[in-house]
């Protein structure tokens, strides 16, 4: 995620054991979150530069790089409050005026306390993909946070691996509440508050490999 002023943020950057796709080189980022220490999270010395790193249990909290805060809420990769899987570190943070939720590999959904340090979102990154999430939870993290635009992220692709994942498609026939879809046809996309919608949207974006 670029901001207006150029800030560079990388979330999760995949590791090398796991994930097929082709990481860019010398990827600059000025700023990386890694919500937990999975190597398809977990590839932050991958990246081109000196960028200040957030990692893990170590990012739960507040944390200031380059002028932005970036919080970091404790969430858990499993349903058992990280006895299977561990922590996993929820981010959120402000770019020019968006509020976003990058939720990382969570395994639950977020109880009360937990939505409440949050708060309101704008655009939400949801782990369509993950197993451990049914249809009826991610629906319910959605409802729950009530963003405006929401991207799919951590779904089966043909460069995804080995990787225990669901496929986009297999989100997108079941029943959810979301009804608005944004086909982009792209890999990235520009935003302002202004273009948020008004009504929770996915934005599907084009995997590159």
């Amino acid at each position: 995620i670029i901001s207006s002023t150029g800030v560079r943020i990388a979330i999760d950057p995949y590791g090398e054991e796991l994930v097929k796709y082709k990481f860019p080189p010398e990827l600059p980022a000025d700023v990386v979150l890694v919500s937990n220490q999975a190597d398809d999270h977990s590839g932050n010395l991958r990246l081109f530069g000196a960028p200040q790193i957030f990692s893990s249990v170590l990012a739960i909290g507040t944390n200031r790089a380059r002028g932005l805060y970036f919080h970091g809420i404790e969430t858990w990769r499993d349903k058992s409050q990280g006895a299977g899987h561990g922590t996993n570190a929820t981010f959120i943070f402000t770019l020019d005026g968006i509020r976003f939720c990058h939720l990382g590999g969570i395994g639950h959904v977020p109880d009360s306390d937990q939505r409440n340090r949050i708060g309101p979102v704008d655009v939400l990154f949801l782990p369509v993909g993950n197993p451990d999430l049914s249809q009826a939870e991610l629906d319910k993290i959605v409802h729950d946070l009530n963003p405006k635009i929401i991207v799919p992220m951590k779904y089966k692709t043909e460069f995804s691996g080995d990787l225990n994942l669901r496929t986009l498609d297999d989100y997108l026939a079941a029943e959810t509440t979301v009804t608005e879809k944004k086909d982009l046809k792209a890999s990235e996309f520009t935003l302002t508050p202004a273009q948020l919608p008004a009504t929770a949207t996915l934005y599907l974006l084009t995997p590159q490999q």
